[in-house]
């Protein structure tokens, strides 16, 4: 059985050169940020909803235009959302003037407001992606530069046994290891972070509806 900390895999580590130490400290750097990334953006997911769903409620029992000011977390995707509905119906004016076209363009412009803040929102998964799509190739790197020291070793000692070149080897495809298990699971939460995001996005428009229905019930 292989050991980590006596002997086995630990102790490849500490014989790796300096280039192959330094790769594998940048796939363990990393899967840290992965890992904290994604467990924010799961936070994160769910105070949104939270708050979406709030603000949806309250504006959908309220007949007053100053429920869209008084959201209570401006930080939250809701409350910025509330912010922009608030300066766009200053820009229009009177929502009570608007005629068909001028409503068209109302919706049209509250969609491209929650599309933004999506976006936005969105912008922090492509560091899951980005990683899964590095990680692989750090590793292949730590693994072709892995051979070509094993095999410079082989030149300098001028032997080609087994025991002199397994080690080597062994050293070499330990980057490869950690690449894939940084890349494997950055996929994966890349992936749940996509499905997370198609139902904010559902419950963004949902709450660009209720806006819209308010809006007309204000009218």
């Amino acid at each position: 059985m292989i050991t980590v900390f006596s002997g086995g895999v630990w102790a490849l580590i500490q014989q790796s050169d300096l280039l192959s130490k330094i790769i594998l400290m940048i796939l363990l750097a990393l899967s840290i940020i992965c890992w904290s990334l994604f467990l924010y953006l799961i936070l994160r997911a769910r105070e949104q909803q939270y708050y979406i769903a709030r603000f949806t409620q309250k504006i959908m029992v309220s007949n007053d235009l100053s429920v869209l000011a008084a959201s209570s977390n401006h930080y939250s995707l809701a409350g910025q959302y509330a912010q922009a509905v608030t300066e766009l119906v200053k820009t229009v004016g009177s929502v009570r003037a608007l005629d068909t076209r001028g409503w068209d363009l109302l919706q049209q412009s509250l969609l491209q407001r929650a599309e933004q803040l999506m976006t936005y929102s969105e912008s922090a998964s492509a560091v899951l992606s980005t990683c899964a799509s590095v990680s692989p190739l750090l590793g292949l790197f730590g693994t072709v530069w892995g051979l070509v020291h094993a095999f410079m070793n082989i030149a300098a000692t001028q032997s080609a046994d087994i025991t002199a070149v397994a080690p080597g080897i062994a050293e070499a495809l330990i980057t490869t290891i950690a690449g894939l298990l940084v890349a494997i699971p950055a996929l994966v939460m890349y992936n749940v972070t996509l499905q997370m995001h198609t139902r904010m996005r559902e419950r963004v428009y949902g709450l660009v509806d209720a806006v819209l229905l308010f809006l007309h019930k204000y009218a």
